[in-house]
């Protein structure tokens, strides 16, 4: 429920409806998404008036629009929450957009009321358009030229990565602000980036941190908190998920986070960032010795207290019956490269010359919807440590193929593909 609430619109969100927001624009959530312009809010409320199922539910989407944005301040977000799906969103400013639609709606009807009431010629109905728009692209211009006056110093907002990133060796992952870089880039970031369904994979982030991940690192969002004793010298989750490179960003005199000085070492150094390397990091595809199944307790300890170490031990979850595939090929007898990589999708070529099989580990956070299959079929992704994913391959050689497949997005499309076949049926029909 708190998340549910957290970050919820101004009530005094009608008063910028008409007023500009000028430097306080840039107070989080913007008050320049507030503004609309004095003349909007006057056609609005005349197309208000005007009784026809239209107004009624652009009324009626306005009005709900507002109660959910304005969240904690009225009892309408707490009976909300309780609601199948909808308590699964977060940060009511967001049902804006449908305040801004409401508003829109009756804006277009009291224009239409307006017009055609005065009796207007066609001619003077097209100039008070053109007025209108111009009147509100100078408001727009104006708002936004508020918000570049209050925009922090410290945020790079030009869109490209920093320089820094030349300096990390590819097929390694970097824990940064998201700011840092714009353009995600799957084979180093540790956040949220979308997948080619568009929707988040890879390390399960965003918009909401996949849970496991979440409690393991301490971070409901990338780089908001961090659980104690992360980012010392003895957890090993971060060295779990290919994290050779951390970024400190400077917070007044000082560099946050604070890393432990004896497991990393300064690579790079800008006048607002440095670049950490960190020593214990794994690597993202890598052969283990033993696979055993285990506990949530024994995943705690191994990535806390490095009991076993992750790095030649995999704990697997053993779920639906499963079981430990005993005696495993050593992992000087296998081999693996990575041919190709997109988000939500690994081609992996493996080779195996033991007459055992081997056990892959895949640094990538086990996000359901995940699918293993190889040119001998189907694999079974097993949860390793809690959080990363591992593959039982057959001795010999192979190609493994790793896609995101979630049931919910196919479901999704299928619902939006009906939707929008029926309302073209509609359409056509009318």
């Amino acid at each position: 429920l708190e998340m549910f609430q957290s970050l919820p619109a101004s009530t005094a969100m009608l008063r910028w409806w008409v007023q500009p927001p000028g430097a306080a624009g840039f107070d989080f959530p913007p008050l320049a998404a507030y503004h609309v312009g004095a003349a909007v809010v006057l056609a609005a409320l005349v197309g208000a008036v005007q009784r026809s199922r239209a107004s009624g539910f652009a009324i009626a989407m306005l009005v709900v629009g507002f109660l959910l944005a304005v969240g904690p301040a009225t009892p309408v977000s707490g009976w909300a929450w309780h609601l199948p799906l909808l308590h699964a969103f977060r940060h009511p400013f967001k049902h804006l957009l449908e305040v801004a639609l409401g508003l829109a709606l009756l804006a277009g009807m009291g224009t239409d009321r307006l017009l055609g009431r005065s009796g207007a010629s066609p001619r003077v109905a097209r100039a008070a358009l053109l007025a209108a728009l111009l009147a509100t692209a100078w408001s727009l211009r104006a708002g936004h030229e508020s918000l570049v006056a209050g925009n922090p110093a410290g945020v790079d907002v030009s869109g490209q990565r920093p320089s820094v990133a030349d300096s990390i060796e590819p097929g390694w992952r970097v824990l940064a602000p998201r700011h840092w870089f714009q353009p995600r880039d799957p084979a180093f970031l540790l956040g949220d980036y979308p997948s080619m369904a568009r929707v988040a994979a890879v390390h399960g982030a965003g918009p909401y941190l996949w849970k496991p991940l979440a409690d393991a690192t301490g971070m409901i969002e990338e780089e908001t908190q961090w659980k104690s004793g992360l980012l010392g010298g003895d957890d090993r989750t971060l060295d779990l998920l290919a994290t050779r490179y951390a970024v400190q960003w400077k917070k007044g005199a000082t560099f946050q986070p604070p890393f432990d000085a004896a497991s990393t070492r300064m690579v790079r150094e800008e006048p607002r960032m440095r670049l950490l390397e960190r020593s214990r990091a794994l690597p993202r595809l890598r052969f283990v010795e033993r696979a055993t199944c285990a506990d949530a307790g024994a995943n705690a300890r191994s990535l806390e207290q490095n009991l076993p170490d992750p790095a030649t031990d995999a704990l697997l979850a053993c779920r639906n019956g499963q079981s430990a595939p005993g005696q495993l090929a050593p992992p000087s007898a296998s081999r693996v490269e990575l041919l190709q990589e997109e988000p939500g999708h690994l081609l992996l070529a493996t080779q195996c010359s033991s007459e055992k099989p081997a056990f892959l580990v895949v640094s990538q956070a086990d996000f359901p919807g995940w699918k293993a299959t190889s040119d001998r079929g189907e694999l079974v992704v097993q949860r390793v440590q809690g959080l990363v994913q591992g593959l039982l391959l057959p001795p010999g050689t192979t190609r493994v193929e790793l896609r995101y497949q979630p049931r919910a997005f196919t479901l999704g499309l299928a619902i939006s593909a009906a939707s929008l076949l029926l309302l073209v049926g509609a359409a056509l029909r009318r």
